[in-house]
Parts: C-alpha cells; structure tokens; sequence
C-alpha cells in the first residue's frame, strides 16, 4: 500500500488545555508536519483531533511509534503496527466494509 504525506493523518490528543495540545503541536511541526486541530470537533472522550499533513511516510511503523510517545497524543491515525481488522470507508454511494488481513 503507498501512502499519501499529502492526506492529513490525524492525532487523538488528551484534556488538559491548550498547553498540552500545543505541545503535541510544536513537536509534530518538528518532524515536518503542518498542523491544524480540527474545528468544532472532539472524540467520544472530549479530546481535540489534530490533523498534521507532510509528515514522512517512509517508515509507518517508525512513525506511529514516535508519534504515539509524544506527550499529549493518544492515538495516531496510522495503524501500521497493529492493522485494523475491518475498515469502514464512506464513498458517494454509501460505506464500503473492507475486511481481510492483507500483506503489504
């Protein structure tokens, strides 16, 4: 599977304000990405979603590693070291359910 650097990979961050977001932020620009927390959105948990595009690509499971230890993340959009087992994908003519472990 490519992946696109260009498609925003999105970033769970945890309650406590703008400062620890923030910071979650500041290290995301340093490994290259374009940040921008999503407006008038929260997860089911109350927490803010960031969306970093640009971010190096390369090595998905390197990265999901080093974004999951950022302070203030609590999960990354990536999923490379543990695939998700189905996928529900929304096209023009509705969800599309993709399932199957595949190898890359």
């Amino acid at each position: 599977m490519e992946l696109d650097a260009a498609l925003p990979a999105h970033r769970q961050g945890v309650p406590g304000g703008p400062s620890r977001t923030g910071r979650a932020a500041l290290r995301l620009t340093a490994l290259g990405a374009t940040v921008a927390e999503r407006p008038g959105f929260v997860t089911d948990d109350g927490n803010a979603v960031l969306d970093a595009v640009g971010l190096d690509l390369s090595d998905p499971e390197g990265l999901e590693l080093e974004l999951d230890a950022i302070p203030g993340v609590v999960e990354c959009g990536i999923f490379a070291c543990r695939r998700a087992d189905v996928v529900l994908a929304g096209t023009g003519a509705g969800v599309r359910r993709l399932s199957g472990r595949r190898t890359p």
